[in-house]
């Protein structure tokens, strides 16, 4: 009589790179390189203003989709399935 292996979940998976992408992309990324240009043709305080509401918004997204992952069943695995 053989042992069926056990299949162990992938660690670390396509999906949890896509969103290490996109969170690397948020915080220190793409965005950043156009903000000197931003601020000049937005003017100093439009710009403040609006990068405080893009940072505002950001923050409370990320909040509300890890409270959203965690209150998910079990069957929920990844963003994704959200």
């Amino acid at each position: 009589m053989t042992a069926t292996p056990v299949r162990h979940s992938p660690f670390y998976t396509l999906e949890d790179a896509k969103i290490s992408f996109n969170i690397f992309c948020c915080f220190c990324g793409i965005g950043s390189l156009s903000m000197p240009s931003n601020y000049a043709r937005a003017g100093p305080i439009y710009a403040t203003i609006a990068l405080l509401l893009m940072a505002f918004v950001n923050i409370y997204a990320t909040i509300a989709l890890s409270k959203v992952i965690n209150a998910a069943p079990p069957s929920v695995k990844t963003f994704t399935d959200v």
